[in-house]
């Protein structure tokens, strides 16, 4: 179940990065921007790069499409990282570390290590 949850919010949230990427390049002018997006379930990395079909049958349709986006290049790319480097948790979960995401605002970039 937690494999089917992680994969429908990447899709989504590959959805709205692809949205956005539309917009920010009429508005820029057309920069060159990638779409990477990093992910803390070492399953749904595996799900996606694995040649073996998942077992749930709505789950394969979702890793297909993601499949699709980095195939078509419109996703650069997915990763997995360590769950402690989740900035996104301090936005969904009690008693995260806070400082992560205040360092990263005030410096206005993100130092990803990826597994």
């Amino acid at each position: 179940m937690t494999l089917v949850v992680e994969m429908l919010s990447l899709t989504e949230a590959l959805e709205h990065a692809i949205y956005l990427k539309k917009i920010l390049t009429e508005v820029l002018n057309g920069p060159a921007l990638n779409i990477f997006a990093v992910v803390d379930n070492k399953s749904v990395v595996d799900a996606i790069f694995s040649t073996k079909s998942v077992d749930d049958k709505r789950l394969r349709v979702d890793v297909g499409g993601v499949k699709e986006m980095i195939n078509d290049h419109i996703v650069t790319s997915v990763r997995c990282i360590p769950g402690c480097e989740m900035l996104a948790d301090l936005l969904t979960k009690r008693g995260v570390e806070k400082f992560s995401i205040l360092n990263m605002l005030k410096k206005g970039k993100c130092n990803i290590r990826y597994k």
